[in-house]
């Protein structure tokens, strides 16, 4: 019976955000920003735009855009990568806090995986054909 009620008030609850398309979601990127989203409901900040929250289902979204620096919490380096990502490894795919507490993925290049920790300051860089690009390296 819970359940049904539930599913009820998300029905009549309607999503109001229109999402980004991933070519702005790229070119923020390019910029060295990300979209983050702000729950109305319960507060949590998530740095992948959704039109509900995906801690309570609230459709009392916001979508803003933040400075895509911050600290790695986790990473995964490739040696080995597929045909279509070959050319860029090894590579490092990396899970980046924000200052809001969003968290966003992205990707730090071959130059750098060696310095890589888990607490290290990134920032995004622009780089052709990824999203997000991290380095280690300050601001110029």
């Amino acid at each position: 019976m819970i359940m049904k009620q539930v599913v009820v008030e998300l029905e009549e609850e309607r999503p109001k955000l229109t999402l980004p398309t991933l070519a702005e979601v790229a070119a923020k990127a390019q910029a060295g920003h990300a979209y983050v989203t702000n729950c109305g409901g319960c507060g949590y900040s998530s740095g992948v735009p959704s039109p509900r929250c995906p801690r309570c289902a609230s459709a009392n979204i916001e979508l803003r855009e933040e400075a895509a620096s911050g600290t790695i919490v986790s990473f995964s380096i490739t040696y080995v990568a597929g045909e279509a990502f070959a050319m860029y490894k090894p590579y490092a795919y990396v899970i980046v806090e924000l200052g809001s507490r969003a968290r966003v993925s992205g990707w730090v290049l071959a130059e750098e995986i060696d310095d890589l920790a888990i607490g290290k300051q990134v920032r995004a860089v622009a780089h052709e054909g990824q999203a997000l690009n991290f380095t280690l390296r300050e601001a110029a």
